[in-house]
């Protein structure tokens, strides 16, 4: 069976190109040369390059899983989410997808001088999947079903820790996230580790107190307070009441197929003066210089897939999930079957 690697790339270009190596274990399967910028887009814009029937699937997830209130802004464009215009493509056969896939990225582009820099070459990989060719044949027809088979089960599993009434509040992304240090500077006695739910006045109470006298040097625990705040107060409307909050857990986020939220990051520390490895959330920020991305090739349910091996913020067991908008981001129709150099 033939597999497809789909990259999806957002790059800020400066004097020279970038380029990128793609190799499983020691071995170059494509080079890949940027030679002008790419950006962002907005969700409005990808969905016109998405099939009608395709679209019309992706409407069914957002209208079972979003609430009413936030339906519009999965469709117009979210915070959170950084989508790619530019796509690249790989063809690889599956007897090759055994060890690690690593993105070797050249980009050593800046005005650095004397010690300063303020003009670099920056990159950023929204979308690293690994999907077989034939998902993707026939308007993605495979591909479609294979999601909307993870969403329905996700759904069943999901409903247990939904009841009327109770709002969950956002993970916050991005940022590092200890709910017991939250818990504790709002003055909220609950376990954690536990069901962390609490009333919506309770919340509130404490959050309207810590966020008017707030002398919190972490400034994270504001953001997150203040945005947990904003959320329930934006959350109601005339259909929909709440009365109970439920904190995320601080547990590990489940895979959502095809595209791992974290990679390990190989790149050189100029505090510490050498090359340092931290496991990254790989679709959250651009990342300057050159560097290595890195992921373990996997095989569960019949599929290879990509994983970021020996780390705690995600995991590949259980439920398999899939997030709507990657969805959206893998169905449009320029990406196809064919190489791209």
């Amino acid at each position: 069976m033939r597999y497809v690697l789909i990259l999806g790339i957002i790059y800020d270009y400066y004097r020279q190109p970038a380029n990128i190596d793609v190799r499983i274990n020691d071995r170059v399967l494509s080079q890949i040369t940027l030679e002008k910028s790419a950006q962002r887009t907005t969700i409005k814009k990808l969905r016109a390059h998405v099939d009608a029937d395709n679209l019309s699937t992706v409407d069914k997830w957002i209208h079972e899983r979003v609430p009413k209130k936030y339906v519009a802004k999965f469709k117009e464009d979210l915070p959170g989410y950084d989508l790619p215009v530019l796509f690249k493509t790989l063809e690889i056969d599956e007897k090759d997808l055994v060890g690690d896939l690593t993105l070797e990225v050249k980009n050593s582009n800046s005005n650095y001088t004397n010690g300063f820099m303020t003009k670099s070459s920056k990159l950023q990989f929204p979308i690293v999947a690994l999907i077989p060719k034939y998902f993707l044949e026939n308007n993605h027809k495979k591909l479609v079903q294979v999601f909307d088979r993870l969403n329905s089960a996700f759904n069943q599993f999901d409903s247990k820790r939904r009841r009327p009434g109770l709002w969950r509040l956002p993970r916050p992304m991005n940022t590092a996230y200890d709910l017991r240090q939250l818990l504790s500077v709002l003055g909220i006695t609950i376990n954690p580790d536990e069901d962390p739910e609490v009333t919506k006045k309770m919340f509130l109470d404490h959050a309207e107190k810590y966020l008017e006298n707030n002398s919190d040097t972490n400034k994270a625990n504001t953001n997150i307070i203040n945005m947990w705040y904003n959320d329930i107060r934006n959350a109601e409307d005339n259909e929909n009441k709440y009365t109970h909050l439920k904190f995320p857990s601080p547990k590990i986020l489940e895979y959502a197929w095809p595209i791992p939220k974290f990679g390990h990051v190989k790149k050189f520390d100029s505090q510490f003066k050498k090359e340092l490895t931290k496991v990254e959330r790989i679709s959250a920020f651009k990342i300057g210089g050159s560097f290595e991305l890195s992921f373990s090739i996997k095989k569960k349910h019949g599929l290879k897939y990509l994983f970021a091996e020996g780390q705690t913020m995600e995991t590949d067991r259980g439920f398999w999930g899939i997030d709507i908008i990657n969805c959206l981001m893998l169905l449009i129709k320029q990406i196809n079957t064919n190489n791209e150099d």
